[in-house]
């Protein structure tokens, strides 16, 4: 999800971008749903399917749910974040904004990457000691949503 984050930074060619100008709504300038949408797109056969098979396999059934739906909302909380401010239409720029600040952009995503991954895999082990805890998953995000 970093990667494509910074991906959608830069330009592609501009006869490649005729299937975002497309699929955006004319009257509407939202695209934060297009790249919601791609990263999705990649998490779920890259990430979720993977996970749901593994845990499933050296857990059981219930505990490879569990997971999977604990590793879907902190990838979802994740792609709000990477996408918070986001305005244009992916791949469509010209020139690509960040060219100044393009290694410290990048040291930002891997410092976040690190703490989200840390922070995440603390609160799961914390959440599995007492499975009940889960149920404060939802309200945390809830919370965080509004």
């Amino acid at each position: 999800m970093l990667g494509l984050r910074l991906a959608f930074e830069l330009p592609a060619a501009l006869p490649a971008n005729w299937i975002f100008r497309s699929t955006l709504p004319c009257l509407e300038h939202e695209t934060v749903w297009i790249g919601r949408r791609i990263m999705l797109a990649f998490l779920t056969p890259l990430v979720l399917l993977p996970t749901l098979g593994l845990f499933s396999w050296r857990a059981g059934f219930e505990v490879a749910m569990l997971h999977t739906l604990y590793v879907l909302a902190l990838s979802l909380c994740l792609i709000e974040i990477l996408l918070s401010g986001y305005r244009k239409i992916p791949f469509t720029c010209l020139m690509p904004s960040f060219r100044e600040n393009l290694l410290f952009r990048c040291l930002l995503q891997l410092l976040g990457f690190i703490a989200f991954t840390r922070g995440g895999a603390g609160l799961e082990h914390w959440m599995l000691l007492e499975p009940v805890r889960f149920l404060l998953l939802p309200a945390g995000m809830a919370a965080a949503y509004f």
